[in-house]
């Protein structure tokens, strides 16, 4: 009986044990697909440049971050512009389109999950020293592809699934699940059209949520950026 007990202990932690060596494979080859882990380790500010196609009408979205300490999206539609801005200390957002007229503060729980955005290199790098969690847990087709999955357990009960395509061990699939204020809230994201930028880095320019796509059109890493656009504006 010991002698059971003692050999599906030590088959668990074979079991576990190339589970994550599993994650562990994948995504090392995911960094280095993309550009290489000491590329990844540069990344200091980012500017993005993008346009959602509604109808015919291009939605133009601008975002800038400056690595684990700000982050900015705008978007521009009807001759107004909206945005959202997270720091390392704060959060709040403007939507005039739905009759706002001044900013609004994020609450405590929207704070902890937005917070996880200032990370520029991503979650996947460096994901252990981040106290995240990885795990391989199964294939799953996507759009024909059979693609390698992998659950990412982050911070504040946020949790992603990551789609490797195994041919380039590019994501071409991601999901997020998360619970703010109360409320669990799911997104999942398509990328397609990998392209290198000027700084080296291989990433997707087409994000497809739910069916609304979102093409980048420009790409700046490292460029300076002045901090003080994410200062919290009365309008």
């Amino acid at each position: 009986m010991i002698k059971s007990i003692l050999l599906f202990a030590a088959l668990l932690a074979v079991s576990q044990l190339s589970i994550a060596q599993n994650a562990d494979s994948i995504i090392s080859k995911y960094m280095s697909a993309i550009g290489g882990r000491e590329k990844i380790a540069q990344i200091k500010t980012i500017h993005i440049e993008s346009a959602i196609d509604q109808g015919g009408l291009k939605i133009p979205i601008v975002l800038n971050g400056i690595n684990q300490k700000a982050f900015k999206q705008e978007v521009t539609f009807g001759g107004m512009t909206g945005y959202d801005v997270t720091t390392d200390t704060a959060g709040w957002f403007f939507s005039p389109f739905n009759g706002m007229t001044h900013p609004d503060s994020k609450t405590p729980d929207r704070m902890k999950i937005d917070i996880l955005n200032l990370d520029l290199q991503g979650p996947l790098f460096n994901y252990r020293e981040k106290g995240y969690e990885a795990k391989f847990i199964e294939k799953d087709d996507v759009d024909g592809v059979e693609c390698l999955v992998v659950m990412l357990q982050m911070k504040n009960n946020m949790v992603k699934k990551y789609y490797f395509d195994p041919s380039t061990y590019y994501i071409i699939k991601e999901s997020t699940k998360t619970e703010v204020d109360g409320q669990e809230q799911t997104n999942s994201v398509i990328f397609s059209n990998y392209k290198k930028t000027d700084f080296g880095i291989i990433m997707p320019l087409t994000e497809d949520s739910f069916g609304q796509i979102n093409v980048i059109e420009k790409v700046i890493t490292n460029g300076p950026i002045d901090p003080s656009i994410f200062k919290r504006s009365t309008n």
